[in-house]
């Protein structure tokens, strides 16, 4: 079995921040959402080595990443290992409310700065709450 050869644009080997994702997904709102692999990266804070690694598994089951866009009320449509990752809105989002109103604001800064954000904005996210 030949291993997969992907870009390591967007990867990381920290923790991504999935509730990012929730806020970026719900502040969206389209029925189909598809991001390329960097601006995924970019938004969550570096997309981790699992997701080429362990493709297909991590991008099903009942993981923190998974999770995510479920709370923003979509499911995975589509992944193409290193090049982008589709969305389609299956539901209302789930996010609390204050998680919501961080979600413009985190939107602004990538579409912006296209590079890693200011992250002291994050402080404000109660993690207990993901």
């Amino acid at each position: 079995m030949s291993k997969l050869s992907v870009s390591v644009v967007g990867m990381a080997r920290g923790l991504a921040d999935w509730s990012r994702l929730s806020a970026w997904l719900t502040d969206r709102g389209e029925a189909v959402i598809s991001v390329s692999w960097a601006e995924l990266g970019n938004i969550v804070g570096g997309l981790p080595e699992s997701a080429v690694n362990h493709y297909p598994q991590w991008w099903h089951g009942d993981r923190q990443n998974t999770r995510a866009w479920r709370r923003a009320g979509y499911d995975l449509e589509r992944v193409d290992v290193g090049r982008s990752v589709t969305f389609r809105r299956t539901g209302p989002a789930t996010m609390p409310p204050e998680n919501r109103r961080l979600s413009s604001t985190w939107r602004n800064n990538v579409r912006t700065a296209q590079t890693t954000p200011d992250m002291s904005m994050l402080t404000q996210i109660d993690i207990s709450r993901t």
